[in-house]
């Protein structure tokens, strides 16, 4: 009688779906000011782009402390904005880097030493939520953004993957549109 070893198992690997590991994704409407618009040729009035990553810092208030003659009150004081962070894949056209050059010229321009009014580089943008079969969700509209940091742009030969740019701003106020 000849061996047969036992019959294995059959083992079910669940591996989970694009679906079930990003609920979201997230459309930015970008609108530049005429300056702005100016200073880079050919860039249109609104430039969408996808982010693969969001993250929204909704500012903080600062704490005044009120002394009455027996007792002590704390209250909250002055606004301070926040930053909204996103991570985007550079394009090929290279509109997104040519856009981050051109602000961060217009914050602060090393070869002249000009510094220009925040009307000029503060801008708008707006962030759609959608899901991923395209019914949006929630959309936040922020107002009197500008670039707080710029990009870090790691240029490596031997990596295989798309540019990511992760790009902090800090806004005036931001409202869901």
């Amino acid at each position: 009688m000849p061996f047969s070893p036992p019959e294995q198992p059959q083992v079910n690997l669940l591996r989970p779906s694009l679906a079930r590991i990003r609920k979201y994704l997230y459309l930015v409407h970008f609108y530049p000011n005429a300056t702005l618009k100016g200073m880079v040729n050919g860039l249109e009035d609104v430039i969408h782009f996808s982010a693969s990553r969001v993250s929204i810092d909704s500012g903080s208030f600062d704490e005044v402390t009120v002394d009455f003659v027996n007792s002590r009150e704390s209250k909250p004081g002055k606004y301070t904005p926040g930053q909204v962070t996103l991570t985007v894949k550079a394009d090929e056209e290279g509109k997104v880097l040519d856009l981050i050059d051109t602000w961060k010229r217009l914050i602060y321009d090393p070869e002249t030493g000009a510094m220009f009014h925040p009307q000029h580089y503060e801008c708008s943008m707006e962030i759609e939520f959608i899901t991923l079969s395209g019914q949006p969700v929630t959309r936040y509209k922020f107002v009197g953004l500008w670039l707080q940091t710029p990009p870090t742009i790691d240029l490596d030969y031997s990596a295989s993957e798309d540019i990511e740019l992760d790009l902090t701003m800090k806004y005036r106020y931001y409202v869901k549109a």
